[in-house]
């Protein structure tokens, strides 16, 4: 169920498909996983469509939003971004 820091997020995976995603996120962490498996800066976020914890490549997700305009204007912030975790 989505909350007040639910972003979406326009992400391209590891087999070039791009497409929103809608997650909360939880961390940004300079890691690898399986799916990413050189050391590189990741949002873990929940998926709120997967219903799952995810990984995503920070230099694959090409925008964020959300539906408030007010909150918006914030994600271009960068001090107010990482604020929000």
């Amino acid at each position: 169920m989505p909350d007040s820091k639910d972003v979406y997020i326009l992400y391209t995976n590891y087999k070039g498909e791009t497409q929103t995603r809608h997650v909360v996120p939880k961390a940004m962490l300079f890691t690898s996983t399986s799916w990413h498996p050189e050391d590189q800066w990741c949002l873990l976020a929940y998926d709120l469509d997967k219903e799952q914890d995810r990984f995503f490549a920070l230099k694959d997700v090409h925008k964020w939003w959300t539906t408030n305009k007010d909150k918006d204007a914030e994600l271009n912030e960068p001090e107010k971004l990482f604020s929000s975790f």
